[in-house]
């Protein structure tokens, strides 16, 4: 009898130690970009899972509740994702920190209005912001259509000074390169006398990129000259570093650009002789997308032959293909 009894103990003893890994964790969860920060560049924290086994997956903070391998998170808060074994029905659970930045740059100027006339050009503008060194600001103006934004002068960190040539209405804008968030501020260049105002347009948005759009153009439109209506004009287009004797033709466009950098474009009305000038950047864009892929299982057996590969990417505007 004594015998039995000490049988049964070891039996169960065993028995335990089977069911026990049941209860462990049998999952990994994460963002592919290891950034579990919402800001106002990237409004989105991807959270994809992955497990060896079948498994259904709920996402929970409060006042919200997600469910599947692969979700958009938007809502800043402390998560919880529980994952269940369809076979076995065991289930863990995984609690991760979703924060939140979105906190715009603070940014002045001074002063915020100038008058120009012509021969006498307008006072400078000094515009300031703070979150530096993270911060690019830069001066632009909207064109006659409002349709197209046109930058004015290089950009700069916390400190950008701008001698507007022009009249007008200008911002000046600061962005958080980490966040994304954004900051901008309004003057006022008025009394223009004789002085031609006028707008300058590219069809990549003054951008060098790779491929077809490694190099742009930029061309002026939209001149509009006084006291003589629709005077005759003509243009001078100075290259990077901008410090040549702007040279006139009647040529409105300038094409190739290929090289990044701050250009100086020119306006001349022949009925008065005034000049009215625009400093515009041509900036350079080539980081490549960033791309992920999600997958449910890492291992094909009898028991799950196939499995969905996903491609992810946190850059807008991108499109994938598979090899």
């Amino acid at each position: 009898m004594k015998k039995n009894y000490f049988k049964l103990i070891l039996l169960s003893a065993l028995f335990l130690i089977v069911i026990t890994p049941l209860k462990a964790q049998f999952f990994i969860c994460g963002a592919p970009s290891n950034n579990y920060t919402l800001t106002c560049l990237n409004s989105i924290v991807i959270m994809t899972t992955s497990s060896n086994a079948p498994t259904n997956y709920t996402w929970t903070t409060s006042g919200s509740t997600l469910t599947g391998n692969y979700v958009n998170i938007t809502q800043p808060g402390n998560w919880t994702v529980t994952g269940q074994n369809t076979i076995t029905l065991a289930s863990s659970s995984q609690t991760f920190l979703i924060s939140q930045n979105i906190s715009s740059p603070t940014v002045a100027v001074t002063p915020t209005v100038q008058n120009i006339t012509c021969g006498v050009a307008a006072s400078c503008f000094t515009g300031t912001s703070n979150q530096g060194p993270n911060v690019i600001t830069s001066w632009f103006r909207m064109s006659i259509s409002y349709t197209d934004t046109i930058y004015a002068g290089a950009a700069q960190n916390t400190l950008n000074v701008f001698c507007p040539g022009s009249a007008g209405v200008y911002w000046f804008k600061s962005v958080n390169q980490i966040t994304g968030c954004v900051s901008t501020k309004s003057v006022l260049v008025a009394s223009s006398v004789g002085v031609a105002s006028f707008a300058i347009t590219s069809p990549t948005n003054f951008t060098l990129g790779c491929g077809t759009n490694s190099c742009t153009s930029m061309q002026v439109n939209t001149v509009i000259t006084s006291p003589v209506i629709n005077a005759p004009v003509n243009y001078a287009f100075v290259p990077p570093p901008a410090t040549a004797t702007p040279v006139f033709t009647n040529n409105p466009n300038q094409n190739p650009i290929c090289v990044p950098g701050t250009w100086v474009v020119y306006v001349k009305d022949l009925t008065n002789n005034c000049v009215s000038s625009m400093s515009v950047s041509i900036i350079q864009n080539t980081t490549q997308p960033n791309a992920y892929i999600s997958a449910p299982i890492s291992i094909l057996e009898c028991r799950q032959p196939s499995t969905i590969l996903t491609g992810i990417s946190d850059n807008t505007n991108t499109s994938m293909s598979w090899t």
